[in-house]
């Protein structure tokens, strides 16, 4: 049992750094809410020393930490809590008929590390939810225009900088952004060409609708490279952006085979195919001798006999008449017949003649066609590489573009990004409320790295106390993302390597374990991250301590401060 004196953070530290209970071969407490149950969730003396842990489950509320005699035996970095909780996930059906018999079942490393890792994997998600990211990504999705740019804002390692000079470069993009005219930045098509650079790979013939599509964003890309030439031609300084556009270059044989290669109905040119023009004349010249013939028929009254009715119908290319059934070899080919069988549609003799011949020169311009179309096939697939090069650096723009207009939305201003840890600004607003339409947001100064590493918020319930952090939170990935902050005149947001935060219920973490367990096991994965972290971590915690004795509560606070 610990003593009531080890409810002190200091008293813990030196209790622990004497080594005194990281020699215990046996731990026996009370209830999961105990001093001493917090203490293996901060202190790694009595829990990362010990070579393995196995739980065996005593009286209700109890449980033994046993350490096992191997000396082979792995370490393991989890806390009692969460090996408890992830094990039995985790044992073969040997180990659990073992755990039911009340024999102690190992965590083994593999186990022990794969339960760590999900458990950082879910406090992260858990973190994006928390703080509404999701809210920021999908109305950053809705201002791009290109499909590679959406696809991207859904890829984190993507989306997010790596590092402060990463995210500097990003924001330099949308500044440069804001200094070109709508003319300088025109993107007329989506860039959507992957599945067709898929199939040309495989060395099938892509149809024509899907070579129309590939030249309709060869001609997109040669837009926006013009734009910004000129842009640049003007004097306007593009320095990032015109890096991103030098590597808008496609092979000069991709260009000449499918620049202005099809018409605006899709069709193959006739500009560019005049071959294609004198056969597509011919047809329609036959094509109006075939009306021709059939009024003349008509008028005739040679087959009036044999008819069901005046007229003619035209059945796809035909020219037909309505024939009664058992005269069909008087008057011509039947092509069809009604449904109940009495009327048989007749193409003439003296218009199936035309109509073969039209036959013949469509078949020759598919030919044709198909040729010209089979040489695009080819060259699209050696020059896929370039093409997915090129639309890569479209959607760079693309989503630069993207950040700038919702930093707009957010009546946002790009920060200074230090890599000291501070965030200052004057007249912060939680992005997510400003999104949201009808909605009047107060701003709040914040002040942080500066002078202090930790700010602790107090107030009454409803005073708004969350939403700080959250704002606070989704501005450290908002510069991550680079991303206008929402934050007033000269603010200065600095790169966080690592942002994690405990709001809400923490059992989303790990469900078999109680409220205050769990969040003994995020306190103990944010510690890890942020001593880990190369160079500042944001760390935000709601009601911190909560889910058990006020008092113990504010110790474990103040041990995680420090």
């Amino acid at each position: 049992r610990a003593p009531a004196a080890c409810r002190g953070a200091g008293v813990w530290s030196r209790l622990v750094g004497s080594g005194g209970l990281a020699d215990c071969g046996m731990v026996v407490f009370s209830k999961p809410s105990s001093p001493l149950a917090a203490l293996g969730a901060f202190s790694p003396p009595l829990l990362a020393d010990v070579p393995a842990t196995a739980m065996r489950p005593l009286a209700p509320g109890r449980r033994m930490l046993r350490t096992a005699t191997a000396p082979t035996a792995p370490r393991s970095s989890l806390s009692a809590f969460a090996a408890t909780a992830w094990a039995s996930a985790r044992l073969t059906g040997r180990q659990r008929r073992q755990r039911r018999r009340g024999a102690p079942v190992t965590l083994s490393a593999q186990a022990a590390a794969s339960a760590e890792q999900e458990l950082t994997d879910s406090l992260r998600q858990r973190t994006l939810d928390a703080l509404d990211f999701d809210f920021i990504v999908e109305h950053l999705q809705r201002c791009c225009y290109t499909k590679r740019a959406g696809e991207r804002c859904e890829d984190l390692a993507s989306l997010l900088a790596p590092d402060a000079q990463q995210a500097r470069r990003m924001y330099q993009e949308v500044e440069e952004l804001t200094r070109l005219e709508d003319d300088d930045l025109n993107l007329t098509s989506s860039l959507d060409i992957e599945a067709q650079l898929e199939k040309a790979s495989s060395g099938t013939m892509l149809e024509k609708e899907e070579l129309a599509e590939v030249s309709k964003t060869i001609t997109a890309l040669l837009t926006l490279r013009t734009g910004l030439d000129g842009a640049a031609a003007r004097g306007i300084e593009l320095r990032t952006l015109m890096e991103i556009c030098e590597r808008m270059e496609l092979p000069d044989q991709l260009l000449d085979g499918l620049i202005d290669a099809f018409d605006d109905e899709g069709e193959l040119s006739a500009k560019r195919f005049p071959e294609l023009v004198e056969m597509r004349s011919k047809i329609k010249q036959l094509e109006a001798l075939s009306a021709k013939a059939i009024m003349k028929v008509l008028h005739s009254g040679r087959y009036n006999k044999y008819l069901k009715d005046d007229g003619y119908q035209q059945h796809g290319s035909r020219y037909v008449l309505s024939v009664k059934p058992q005269c069909v070899a008087e008057v011509g080919t039947q092509i069809d017949e009604s449904r109940a069988g009495d009327v048989a549609y007749v193409e003439p003799k003296e218009v199936s003649q035309i109509t073969g011949q039209v036959a013949e020169f469509k078949k020759e311009v598919a030919r044709a066609e198909r040729r010209i179309l089979g040489q695009m096939s080819l060259v699209v697939n050696k020059s896929r590489k370039a093409l997915r090069r090129c639309v890569e650096a479209a959607a760079d723009i693309d989503l630069a573009r993207a950040r700038l207009f919702l930093g707009e939305d957010m009546q946002g201003d790009i920060p200074e990004v230090g890599e000291e840890g501070i965030i200052m600004v004057r007249h912060a607003k939680n992005p997510c409320l400003l999104l949201r339409e009808d909605m009047d947001v107060v701003g709040y100064r914040i002040d942080v790295g500066s002078s202090s590493q930790a700010l602790i918020l107090s107030g009454p319930n409803a005073g708004g106390k969350t939403v700080v952090l959250k704002t606070m939170g989704l501005l450290a990935l908002l510069v991550r993302c680079g991303i206008p902050v929402p934050a007033g005149d000269a603010p200065r947001v600095d790169f966080f390597d690592v942002v994690l935060a405990e709001v809400g219920d923490m059992q989303t973490i790990v469900d078999d374990l109680s409220t205050y367990s769990a969040h003994l096991v995020a306190s103990r994965i944010m510690l890890r991250e942020a001593s880990s972290s190369p160079n500042r971590a944001l760390i935000l915690v709601d009601e911190a301590g909560t889910g058990t004795d006020p008092v113990q509560g504010a110790a474990l606070a103040r041990a995680l401060i420090e």
